[in-house]
Protein backbone atom coordinates (compact mmCIF):
# COMPACT_ATOMS: atom_id res chain seq x y z
CA UNK A 1 0.00 0.00 0.00
CA UNK A 2 2.91 2.32 0.67
CA UNK A 3 4.35 1.33 -2.62
CA UNK A 4 0.96 3.04 -4.08
CA UNK A 5 1.19 6.87 -2.32
CA UNK A 6 4.74 6.55 -3.30
CA UNK A 7 4.21 5.84 -7.31
CA UNK A 8 0.47 6.60 -8.11
CA UNK A 9 0.17 10.48 -9.35
CA UNK A 10 -2.76 11.98 -7.40
CA UNK A 11 -6.36 11.89 -8.86
CA UNK A 12 -5.66 7.97 -9.63
CA UNK A 13 -8.40 5.56 -8.81
CA UNK A 14 -5.45 3.47 -7.31
CA UNK A 15 -4.16 5.89 -5.08
CA UNK A 16 -8.00 6.33 -3.88
CA UNK A 17 -8.51 2.50 -3.64
CA UNK A 18 -4.99 2.09 -1.86
CA UNK A 19 -6.11 5.30 0.40
CA UNK A 20 -9.47 3.81 1.32
CA UNK A 21 -7.97 0.49 2.03
CA UNK A 22 -5.33 2.11 4.39
CA UNK A 23 -7.73 4.27 6.65
CA UNK A 24 -10.47 1.13 6.96
CA UNK A 25 -7.04 -0.89 8.79
CA UNK A 26 -6.69 2.02 10.88
CA UNK A 27 -10.11 2.71 11.47
CA UNK A 28 -10.17 -1.00 12.56
CA UNK A 29 -7.15 -0.96 14.80
CA UNK A 30 -8.57 2.22 16.47
CA UNK A 31 -11.90 0.51 16.97
CA UNK A 32 -10.87 -2.75 18.44
CA UNK A 33 -8.96 -0.54 21.21
CA UNK A 34 -12.19 1.24 21.75
CA UNK A 35 -13.82 -1.50 21.91
CA UNK A 36 -11.85 -3.18 24.63
CA UNK A 37 -11.53 -0.07 26.21
CA UNK A 38 -7.42 -0.39 25.81
CA UNK A 39 -6.25 3.57 26.07
CA UNK A 40 -2.54 2.26 25.82
CA UNK A 41 -3.33 0.14 22.47
CA UNK A 42 -3.88 3.50 21.15
CA UNK A 43 -0.66 5.23 21.19
CA UNK A 44 1.01 1.88 20.36
CA UNK A 45 -0.89 2.12 16.89
CA UNK A 46 0.21 5.20 16.73
CA UNK A 47 3.65 4.15 17.61
CA UNK A 48 3.74 1.84 14.96
CA UNK A 49 2.75 3.80 12.29
CA UNK A 50 5.05 6.22 12.85
CA UNK A 51 8.22 4.00 13.32
CA UNK A 52 6.86 1.23 10.22
CA UNK A 53 4.82 3.71 8.13
CA UNK A 54 5.72 7.29 8.32
CA UNK A 55 9.41 7.06 7.06
CA UNK A 56 8.38 5.70 3.78
CA UNK A 57 5.68 8.85 3.73
CA UNK A 58 7.58 11.53 4.77
CA UNK A 59 9.09 12.24 1.34
CA UNK A 60 5.66 12.63 -0.21
CA UNK A 61 4.86 14.78 3.41
CA UNK A 62 7.58 17.10 2.62
CA UNK A 63 7.81 17.68 -1.23
CA UNK A 64 4.52 16.71 -2.54
CA UNK A 65 1.94 19.22 -1.39
CA UNK A 66 -0.78 17.61 -3.45
CA UNK A 67 -0.74 14.09 -1.49
CA UNK A 68 -0.84 15.47 2.16
CA UNK A 69 -4.58 15.30 2.43
CA UNK A 70 -4.49 12.13 1.06
CA UNK A 71 -1.69 10.86 3.58
CA UNK A 72 -2.91 12.51 6.85
CA UNK A 73 -6.39 11.14 6.35
CA UNK A 74 -4.46 7.53 6.56
CA UNK A 75 -2.73 8.70 9.48
CA UNK A 76 -5.79 10.38 11.08
CA UNK A 77 -7.46 7.35 11.04
CA UNK A 78 -4.95 5.46 12.77
CA UNK A 79 -5.15 8.34 15.83
CA UNK A 80 -8.72 7.50 15.90
CA UNK A 81 -10.70 10.73 17.15
CA UNK A 82 -10.29 11.38 20.88
CA UNK A 83 -8.57 14.52 21.98
CA UNK A 84 -5.47 13.11 23.41
CA UNK A 85 -4.72 10.46 20.98
CA UNK A 86 -5.11 13.54 18.37
CA UNK A 87 -2.94 15.51 20.48
CA UNK A 88 -0.14 12.65 20.28
CA UNK A 89 -0.33 12.27 16.96
CA UNK A 90 0.15 15.98 16.04
CA UNK A 91 3.53 16.10 18.18
CA UNK A 92 4.52 12.39 16.71
CA UNK A 93 4.51 14.81 13.29
CA UNK A 94 6.13 17.34 14.39
CA UNK A 95 8.71 14.75 15.71
CA UNK A 96 9.23 13.51 12.37
CA UNK A 97 8.80 16.12 9.68
CA UNK A 98 11.20 18.63 11.68
CA UNK A 99 10.29 21.26 8.94
CA UNK A 100 7.97 24.48 9.92
CA UNK A 101 6.74 24.71 6.12
CA UNK A 102 5.47 21.11 5.55
CA UNK A 103 4.28 20.26 9.35
CA UNK A 104 2.05 23.95 9.92
CA UNK A 105 0.46 23.44 6.20
CA UNK A 106 -0.62 19.85 7.45
CA UNK A 107 -2.29 20.84 10.51
CA UNK A 108 -3.90 23.70 7.62
CA UNK A 109 -5.56 20.08 6.64
CA UNK A 110 -5.77 18.38 9.87
CA UNK A 111 -7.81 20.78 11.82
CA UNK A 112 -10.55 19.95 9.73
CA UNK A 113 -10.65 16.36 10.33
CA UNK A 114 -11.05 17.11 14.18
CA UNK A 115 -14.19 16.01 15.80
CA UNK A 116 -13.10 17.13 19.38
CA UNK A 117 -11.96 20.24 19.37
CA UNK A 118 -13.65 21.65 23.17
CA UNK A 119 -12.56 25.00 25.26
CA UNK A 120 -13.50 22.02 28.25
CA UNK A 121 -12.26 18.82 29.35
CA UNK A 122 -9.96 17.13 26.98
CA UNK A 123 -10.38 19.20 24.01
CA UNK A 124 -8.71 22.04 25.59
CA UNK A 125 -5.60 20.89 25.19
CA UNK A 126 -5.15 20.08 21.33
CA UNK A 127 -7.22 23.15 20.28
CA UNK A 128 -4.47 25.04 22.37
CA UNK A 129 -2.00 22.92 20.21
CA UNK A 130 -3.99 24.10 17.58
CA UNK A 131 -4.01 27.48 18.53
CA UNK A 132 -0.43 27.88 19.56
CA UNK A 133 0.33 26.47 16.01
CA UNK A 134 -1.80 29.20 14.24
CA UNK A 135 -0.54 32.04 15.88
CA UNK A 136 3.14 30.86 14.85
CA UNK A 137 1.75 30.40 11.00
CA UNK A 138 0.29 34.08 10.65
CA UNK A 139 4.12 35.20 10.90
CA UNK A 140 5.37 32.51 8.06
CA UNK A 141 6.97 33.92 5.13
CA UNK A 142 4.67 32.07 2.96
CA UNK A 143 1.41 33.54 2.08
CA UNK A 144 -0.06 30.24 1.83
CA UNK A 145 1.05 29.46 4.99
CA UNK A 146 -0.28 32.58 6.67
CA UNK A 147 -3.68 32.42 4.92
CA UNK A 148 -3.67 28.86 6.20
CA UNK A 149 -3.35 29.29 9.89
CA UNK A 150 -5.85 32.13 9.20
CA UNK A 151 -8.12 29.89 8.28
CA UNK A 152 -7.20 27.60 11.56
CA UNK A 153 -7.97 30.50 13.29
CA UNK A 154 -11.75 30.60 12.14
CA UNK A 155 -12.32 27.35 13.08
CA UNK A 156 -10.69 27.84 16.20
CA UNK A 157 -12.65 31.03 17.25
CA UNK A 158 -16.10 28.36 16.70
CA UNK A 159 -15.05 26.57 19.27
CA UNK A 160 -13.17 29.08 21.76
CA UNK A 161 -13.51 32.91 21.55
CA UNK A 162 -11.30 33.56 24.64
CA UNK A 163 -8.25 33.21 22.78
CA UNK A 164 -8.95 36.62 20.71
CA UNK A 165 -7.40 38.66 22.98
CA UNK A 166 -3.98 36.70 21.92
CA UNK A 167 -5.04 36.45 18.40
CA UNK A 168 -6.15 40.12 18.05
CA UNK A 169 -2.15 41.99 17.40
CA UNK A 170 -1.56 38.93 14.93
CA UNK A 171 -4.85 39.95 12.74
CA UNK A 172 -3.65 43.91 13.20
CA UNK A 173 0.01 42.88 11.65
CA UNK A 174 -1.86 41.30 8.46
CA UNK A 175 -4.34 43.84 7.89
CA UNK A 176 -2.25 45.33 4.54
CA UNK A 177 -0.95 42.16 3.60
CA UNK A 178 -0.69 41.94 0.02
CA UNK A 179 -1.85 38.20 -0.31
CA UNK A 180 -5.44 38.34 -1.84
CA UNK A 181 -5.61 34.82 0.16
CA UNK A 182 -4.89 36.19 3.50
CA UNK A 183 -7.19 39.60 3.14
CA UNK A 184 -9.96 36.82 2.08
CA UNK A 185 -9.23 34.92 5.21
CA UNK A 186 -8.84 38.07 7.27
CA UNK A 187 -12.82 38.67 6.42
CA UNK A 188 -13.75 34.89 7.26
CA UNK A 189 -12.23 35.40 10.99
CA UNK A 190 -13.79 38.79 11.75
CA UNK A 191 -16.75 37.69 10.62
CA UNK A 192 -16.29 34.61 12.99
CA UNK A 193 -15.03 37.59 15.84
CA UNK A 194 -18.53 39.35 15.18
CA UNK A 195 -20.54 36.68 15.32
CA UNK A 196 -19.05 35.26 19.03
CA UNK A 197 -18.65 38.57 20.47
CA UNK A 198 -21.45 40.58 22.58
CA UNK A 199 -21.70 44.06 20.75
CA UNK A 200 -21.90 45.44 24.59
CA UNK A 201 -18.60 44.17 25.08
CA UNK A 202 -15.63 46.88 25.52
CA UNK A 203 -13.48 45.60 22.66
CA UNK A 204 -16.62 45.02 20.14
CA UNK A 205 -15.32 48.43 18.48
CA UNK A 206 -12.09 47.44 17.81
CA UNK A 207 -12.79 44.23 16.40
CA UNK A 208 -16.00 46.24 14.01
CA UNK A 209 -13.36 48.73 13.09
CA UNK A 210 -10.89 45.80 12.26
CA UNK A 211 -13.24 43.91 9.82
CA UNK A 212 -14.65 47.24 8.02
CA UNK A 213 -10.52 47.33 7.28
CA UNK A 214 -10.33 44.22 6.43
CA UNK A 215 -13.56 44.52 4.07
CA UNK A 216 -12.32 47.33 2.59
CA UNK A 217 -9.05 46.40 1.49
CA UNK A 218 -10.17 42.99 0.27
CA UNK A 219 -12.70 45.29 -2.10
CA UNK A 220 -9.92 47.58 -3.36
Amino acid sequence: LVNIFETVPEGFELLQAGKEAFIKYGYMLTRHADVHQIVSHKTVILDMFFDVVVPRLLPIIKSNPRKRHTVLLVLSSFAGFEASSRTYMIRKLHESLNRVGPFLHCLTILIFMEQNLSSSGEGVALLDLYAYYALIGMSHSSPTLRAGSLAMVAVILQHDHNSIPRILPKLRQLVNDPWWEVQTQLVIVCSKLLDELDPSQDNYEQYRQLSNQCINNSSN
